[in-house]
């Protein structure tokens, strides 16, 4: 049996990572990926503690500096771009080293994200308007109206408020309706 091993190293930004990503990277003579959604992004220099241009000489790199921000991408298209990618590089190498520090992204990867229907974006400037005219409050005596016992959510962040209620809006279904309860195999 050829096993394929998908090593993970996760953490916050400038604690070695990429120090250690490199050294097994070069010992197990393979690639790396990232799964740090902020440096996906060509015009992220500061903050993200992208690989220096030598760093990323030393061993393939992907979905490093691949995007612009100009460039709609969430966890969702990394699933099936990743999915799609380790595959390919499944075919010659047994290893693979993938770096970050966004758990969403790894968890995309490990277990699969729930598929969530496609949003009206009327429904969803519509609740961005009342937002910007009523304030966050509106969000959260309307999430109150619709959430079901046990659902938790960050009431202080807009975008979560908007996101739950839209989603609500559009199907008739919380958000919680949606959530896979199975993991995903990578290949």
């Amino acid at each position: 049996m050829n096993q394929k091993i998908l090593i993970f190293i996760l953490g916050p930004t400038c604690v070695g990572k990429t120090f250690l990503s490199l050294f097994l990277a070069e010992k197990f003579q393979t690639e790396i990926l990232s799964c740090d959604s902020r440096q996906f992004y060509k015009e992220l220099k500061i903050g993200t503690s992208m690989p220096t241009i030598e760093e990323l000489s030393r061993v393939p790199h992907h979905f490093i500096g691949h995007l612009s921000i100009h460039h709609t991408y969430n966890a969702k298209l990394f699933e099936i771009d990743s999915l799609k990618k380790i595959s390919k590089l499944f075919t010659k190498h047994s290893v693979l080293i993938m770096v970050g520090g966004s758990s969403l992204y790894e968890r995309a990867v490990t277990e699969g994200l729930s598929e969530f229907p496609k949003i009206s974006f009327d429904i969803r400037n519509n609740l961005i308007y009342h937002f910007k005219k009523k304030g966050i409050s509106f969000l959260q005596k309307a999430f109150f109206k619709f959430k079901k016992p046990g659902e938790s959510i960050d009431i202080d962040n807009p975008i979560r408020l908007i996101r739950y209620l839209e989603i609500v809006q559009s199907t008739g279904k919380n958000p919680s309706f949606f959530y896979n309860t199975k993991k995903k195999e990578i290949l």
